[in-house]
């Protein structure tokens, strides 16, 4: 397919975007690449039209999970005529290309590989500056692709992960490179491995590895497997060869949370990297500059008269996610590219220097946070850590018992609840009518356990003006508990500490690390952890959460809980204050099934539960 571009549609382009030349191109479809295994990649690429002998830096793409290569063809178009060869490719296990699911592990690095030796063969390709970019599985792709492949000079990275255990489980206590959290991520992966037979054609070992996780059996293997399918594992050739990097993800994203690409970040030694975090959940705060519809259907239905209809009615409507060149963060990854792939030292939009801006943006709702470097959520410069103390106690004699939280030591004391009952506590949304519960029911039953409400709520959060996930707090869930008591008995089924207001607003940005003590009853212990902000009125919105479970616990006897929430941005109002809450039940995570069995949380004397909450000054 050739692409004119008038004199004036030049002018306009070389004003507007700032590259040095508007690029005719030309399509190559129905690329076949052959893997060292013998396994067909299928790939297309957009080639510019130059001078005789000209040669151009590359952008590959890599396709995201249960979709295919024509995903991003409105970006590969953007890039060819701004003077790259933008080759697409369709990960094994997908759509035409052939082989199963490897997810991104030793048989993909092969395809990298073979992909790569396919571009340096074209008379075109200046194969000294070869790029990769991603969203998703892409984006985790790219970055192992980068640590396996030396002639991939720099990567841009969507809503990647760089930990594949942390995305499924939440780390391993004890482990530094995780959240210690050891809980499945039930919600996400299950829509995933759904998508992955619905479409793809998975390698038996992905739900292996998932079941073994679900029922806590060789572990190790799945910790095994999942490494080699990380960044983080590989974060030594990274500093070794200083491998440009720029890592995009959003806050509210419950697949990949930027907990794990701060972490990654915080292990590169130099200087050219970059992490920026937006509002929203899973790739939405990228998707209106890249998701290409119709393509997207027609690797989806195959050839044929049905592909054809729909495509034309898509196109004919132009059905689209939003307008592609007011996508910030496919705006900055074009300017990453140029500078690291053409010597483009100056952003010709703003005059800055491109490898001198801010390499942390943390973006939200009320403001935003941004860092020269970050070199950990508590040593960054501009974070500080406050740590608050979980206590049970009276403030004089004549007011009740509360549960707060200290900014100093406290006596012994402690506080229980029970298992197996919800709160209003929770990582969803709350609909009117119990919806929420209502349509988790019927997405449940359509799509094998599934549940969404949580997916829902971070979504609805992210993009709706003053729109958050909220809760009543004012009265905890209680159940009835069918024992010898003559008018019954109640038990909590969640507890809630609370600070005391703050005069002014607060900003948290980072990571809050939870360490508890706690006595269980039963020898599986799961906790879900919330963080809210109670306004002046009573209402409370979600800041944070993190899950915990532990198993094999010896019952009745004191066990640390040592475990991370969630990595966000969130500023307070004036006035408000902070609240975190605890139950045993959430949508997101895998509880652990127990009913009516009691965790005492124990405060002071040697058993110091507390939290550590990062404020930006």
């Amino acid at each position: 397919m050739n692409r004119a571009v008038s004199g004036l549609a030049f002018a306009v382009a070389m004003a507007s975007s700032g590259f040095a030349n508007a690029y005719n191109y030309q399509l190559r479809p129905d690329i076949n690449i052959t893997s060292a295994d013998g396994t067909h990649i299928s790939a297309h690429a957009y080639v510019p039209v130059g001078a005789p002998g000209e040669k151009f830096p590359v952008v590959m793409f890599v396709n995201s999970w249960a979709l295919g290569e024509s995903e991003y063809d409105k970006q590969a178009m953007k890039f060819a005529e701004q003077g790259y060869v933008a080759l697409a490719y369709a990960a094994r296990g997908w759509y035409t290309s052939g082989g199963l699911i490897d997810v991104a592990g030793p048989k993909d690095m092969q395809d990298v590989n073979a992909v790569v030796d396919y571009l340096v063969a074209m008379p075109e390709v200046d194969d000294d500056n070869i790029g990769m970019t991603g969203v998703s599985y892409g984006g985790g792709m790219t970055l192992l692709a980068a640590a396996h492949e030396p002639r991939i000079k720099t990567v841009v990275s969507f809503s990647g992960w760089t930990n594949l255990m942390d995305s499924l489980y939440g780390g391993l206590p004890g482990d530094a490179n995780g959240q210690g959290q050891s809980t499945p991520r039930t919600t996400w992966a299950s829509l995933l491995i759904f998508a992955g037979n619905l479409i793809g054609h998975m390698s038996p070992d992905v739900e292996e590895n998932w079941d073994r996780l679900m029922n806590n059996y060789e572990i190790d293997q799945v910790t095994d497997w999942a490494a080699q399918r990380s960044a983080e594992t590989f974060i030594d050739e990274y500093n070794s060869r200083q491998i440009p990097v720029y890592m995009i993800n959003n806050l509210q994203d419950q697949l990949f949370q930027s907990n794990q690409i701060e972490r990654f970040y915080s292990g590169l030694n130099y200087d050219a990297k970059r992490f920026d975090a937006y509002r929203g959940i899973h790739i939405t705060g990228e998707i209106g500059g890249f998701i290409n519809v119709a393509g997207t259907l027609a690797d989806f239905l195959g050839a044929g008269e049905i592909r054809s209809a729909i495509v034309g009615i898509v196109n004919a409507l132009g059905i689209n996610f939003g307008h592609m060149d007011n996508n910030v963060p496919w705006k900055n990854a074009h300017l990453w590219f140029d500078h690291y792939l053409k010597g483009v030292a100056v952003d010709p939009a703003t005059g800055r220097q491109i490898a001198a801006e801010e390499k942390v943006n943390l973006k939200d709702k009320v403001a935003s946070a941004t860092f020269k470097d970050w070199a950990a959520p508590q040593d960054s410069a501009g974070v500080s850590e406050q740590t608050y103390y979980f206590d049970r106690s009276q403030d004089a004699w004549y007011l009740p018992v509360t549960n707060k939280l200290k900014t100093q030591t406290v006596g012994s004391s402690n506080y229980s609840i029970y298992t197996g009952q919800d709160t209003t506590a929770t990582t969803g949304i709350n609909l009117p009518g119990n919806l929420d519960s209502f349509i988790d029911v019927i997405v449940s039953f359509l799509l094998d356990d599934i549940t969404l409400s949580s997916t829902l709520g971070g979504l609805m959060e992210a993009h709706l003006p003053n729109t958050y996930r909220t809760a009543n707090l004012g009265d905890f869930t209680k159940y009835y508990l069918d024992i010898n008591c003559p008018l019954g008995c109640y038990r909590e089924a969640g507890a809630r500490y609370d600070t005391t207001s703050f005069s002014a607003a607060k900003n948290i940005a980072g990571t809050a690390h939870m360490n508890l003590w706690v006595e269980s009853q039963s020898s599986e212990l799961h906790l879900t952890a919330y963080v809210y902000e109670v306004l002046s009125n009573g209402s409370a919105r979600l800041i944070t959460d993190g899950p915990v479970t532990r198993r094999n616990v010896v019952t009745n006897q004191p066990i640390n809980l040592d475990f991370d929430m969630v990595f966000t941005n969130y500023t307070t109002q004036p006035g408000s204050k902070i609240a975190v809450v605890f139950d045993t039940q959430d949508p997101l995570y895998r509880n652990a099934g127990t009913y009516n069995k009691r965790i005492k949380f124990l405060h002071g004397s040697g058993y110091n539960s507390k939290i550590e909450i990062p404020f930006a000054n």
